[in-house]
């Protein structure tokens, strides 16, 4: 079965694949300013935010910042890569540095700021055994803090920080999606925060109207950090008009409640200012706990008081319905505009455009668009990571409730799901998903009029002509806004789901025309060699006239290996990495191989290609008439595949447009209509055909066995009938 043939094609593939591995590509984006979601003046911070190191493993980075494997090591490249800068929309898998600490920070417990997480997220602090794993959360694009010991740190010297980044849960639930690549990004604040004995959490805040008086509920969290014993603790609420006190309210809480303790504060507002578009007035709300021996922390931050509901369809702010007007920002045009700064400056302008509500499509805005946001009175519509999910694969709602940025006025509404199953009872879900999304409003985005099973049709907008739209308003894209008022936009760099190799289209006119000539020159010449019968495979003293035909059969296999090869890269190239504006990045794994060298994928794919019908034929050849050569019987099935030129030809048209897919169609279909032909050859000389059929059986026997494995998948796509990008 194997010969020194394959022997060789087999150590070329090894080779190819190397060379594709240290070769690989990784992205790498500018940086980006990130805004803080709390302000604190007694908490001490240092800013984590610049130059981090890659890798490839968690391993890898613990010897390369300890100083095991210097970074100029021999093998230093397989493992190490570019550094880079966090907060940006690079994804990495490991990324770690080096920081130090003031010895004065040893009498605070430290906390772990980590903003704009896509992926789930593993610590580790000074080691990477389980005793140096300080935290594992899923990051779903909000602000996570992580409560780190002061006795983890070293102080005076260096701390290595490492960070394993795996595939978050969008891109695992999403319709055939998978862990690969388990990579991610970081778009938010990176810091660390020392921290008190007892510190304030994030507090949920909620507004009651009673005629013009405001009720404001302050619900906050204390955390004591294994430090109970330092009670009694006083907590107090005062929130201000910017010039004056205009409520306040204290409680003293004593020691007993448990590691985490929630504080409550009713502040009542006589003659409440509204937060509007119109009016955008911001109070500031500041919160402190104390403790006897002279310990405090505290929080501020602004708050706008506003009601908001739907009701009929209406969005209603105030009291008063209020139409949307809104634009949509895709992920590469929010990060362009935060890294330019021009935050303020585009909202004003769209404020002026008319525009009153901008919608972020597959990321959760960051605290800089929600600050800049209040401020200029304009909306914000944020999604949770959850499209094109499967009913089996949907993830609890209430991971999602930490999202809800309550005491931002501008922060409307929630999309809780794109394109979910039409035929899966969704009650459930949604009814779980507007409690987590509360007090915004939640929504369930259909990509046709057909209703969801379980969402009222008046929290289902429709994507129409590339619009969202409902009873409330619509909204449009940046780009489609843009347009119909004469703006011109910022080129933003990005996948909108095109598979372009950078920008670079696979393959160039020059190389198609090339191989296509090869086809048909390497096929006429296979028809002017002489026919040859299956007893000459093991001539041992072939003529002139059977050298040459075995000379083009054989070249012929590799012709044909690599059009083939040549068909499946030029679709990796073209596979959707989303489906249009309103669903990127649903799939991250084509972007990752689209920035792969394609010759290298072509030729590792074509060295496959030839081994497996060297494999084929070596199996086969001990149970054919005669026990023939396997590379002989290799040769002779080729006769039967001279067609493959019509392939071919197709696929050289694609580098002037021609569909992609009628190249693999045309194989496909040409494979399948000779097969009674290549059967009765096999008939006619006394073999059987089934053993030819081990190989390509096995290959059909993974495939079914995946499918299986995908059943939900296969059943939300019957579901759905068929998939028409937004």
């Amino acid at each position: 079965m194997f010969n020194r043939r394959a022997a060789i094609v087999l150590v070329l593939l090894v080779l190819s694949l190397s060379v594709l591995f240290v070769s690989w590509q990784s992205s790498l984006s500018q940086g980006l300013p990130a805004g803080k979601d709390i302000v604190s003046a007694q908490r001490w911070q240092i800013s984590l935010a610049g130059g981090w190191d890659k890798f490839s493993s968690v391993r890898a980075a613990w010897t390369g910042e300890i100083g095991a494997q210097p970074p100029k090591s021999k093998f230093g490249f397989l493992t190490r890569e570019e550094p880079f800068y966090l907060p940006s929309g690079t994804e990495f898998a490991v990324a770690a540095r080096k920081f130090r600490i003031p010895n004065e920070w040893s009498a605070r417990t430290m906390q772990l700021v980590l903003g704009g997480v896509d992926g789930r997220v593993r610590v580790y602090l000074n080691g990477i055994d389980s005793a140096h794993k300080v935290g594992e959360f899923e990051g779903l694009g909000g602000t996570t803090r992580v409560a780190i010991p002061a006795g983890a740190f070293r102080y005076g010297t260096d701390n290595v920080l490492i960070l394993r980044l795996s595939a978050g849960v969008g891109q695992r639930s999403v319709l055939f999606g998978s862990g690969w690549p388990a990579a991610g990004t970081i778009t938010g604040e990176l810091a660390l925060e020392a921290v008190t004995a007892t510190s304030l959490g994030k507090p949920r805040v909620t507004v009651a109207w009673q005629g013009s008086s405001a009720q404001v509920t302050v619900q906050a969290d204390l955390r004591h950090h294994g430090l109970m014993e330092e009670g009694p603790w006083t907590v107090s609420a005062v929130l201000s008009d910017g010039s004056a006190g205009v409520a306040r309210a204290s409680q003293v809480v004593r020691p007993g409640g448990g590691e985490r303790e929630s504080v409550t504060f009713h502040l009542a507002v006589a003659g409440a200012r509204p937060w509007s578009p119109k009016t955008p007035f911001l109070y500031q709300l500041h919160l402190t706990v104390a403790n006897p021996a002279g310990d405090q922390d505290d929080l501020a931050f602004p708050v706008g008081l506003r009601s908001l509901s739907l009701a009929g369809g209406k969005f209603v702010l105030n009291g008063q319905p209020l139409a949307i007007h809104g634009a949509a920002l895709d992920p590469a045009e929010e990060r362009e505009i935060r890294r330019t700064g021009r935050i303020a400056a585009f909202l004003q302008e769209e404020r002026r455009q008319g525009v009153n509500l901008i919608y972020f499509v597959g990321s959760v805005p960051d605290p800089l668009w929600l600050q800049a946001a209040d401020q200029a009175g304009i909306g914000v519509w944020g999604e949770w990571p959850v499209a094109l999910t499967p009913a089996a694969r949907l993830p609890n709602p209430s991971i999602f409730s930490a999202l809800a940025e309550n005491y931002h006025p501008s922060l409307w509404a929630w999309t809780v799901g794109k394109r979910l199953d039409p035929a899966a009872p969704l009650a459930g879900y949604f009814s779980l998903a507007k409690q987590a999304a509360a007090p915004s409003l939640a929504f369930a985005v259909r990509a046709n009029p057909r209703p969801l099973w379980g969402v009222p049709s008046d929290q289902a907008p429709v994507i129409e002509g590339g619009t969202l739209q409902g009873p409330w308003g619509r909204v449009v894209p940046l780009a489609a806004s843009a347009a119909g008022t004469g703006k011109e936009v910022s080129p933003a760099t990005g996948s909108q789901g095109q598979g372009t190799n950078g920008g670079k289209v696979w393959p160039g006119r020059g190389f198609a025309f090339g191989w296509g000539f090869l086809i048909l020159y390497v096929t006429l010449m296979d028809l002017r060699s002489a026919t040859w019968l299956y007893k000459e495979i093991d001539e041992k003293k072939p003529k002139r006239r059977l050298r040459q035909a075995w000379f083009w059969q054989g070249l012929s296999i590799w012709v044909r290996a690599g059009t083939l090869s040549a068909i499946l890269t030029a679709g990796i190239f073209r596979l959707p990495s989303g489906l249009g504006f309103w669903f990127p990045d649903l799939w991250p794994g084509a972007m990752v191989l689209q920035r792969q060298n394609p010759w290298l994928i072509w030729l590792a794919l074509g060295l496959a290609i030839v081994l497996l019908r060297l494999l084929q034929t070596g199996l086969a050849a001990p149970r054919l008439p005669g026990s023939p050569h396997p590379y002989g019987v290799a040769l002779w099935l080729e006769q039967r595949y001279r067609w493959f030129i019509i392939p071919g030809v197709f696929w050289a048209g694609v580098a002037w447009g021609w569909p992609w897919w009628t190249s693999l169609a045309a194989y496909a279909g040409l494979s399948f209509l000779v097969l009674p032909w290549r059967r009765r050859d096999v008939h006619r000389i006394g073999g059987k055909y089934r053993v030819l059929l081990y190989i390509p059986l096995l290959l059909t026997l993974l495939a079914f066995i995946w499918l299986c494995l995908r059943w939900p998948d296969v059943a939300f796509l019957w579901h759905l009938g068929s998939i028409v990008p937004g």
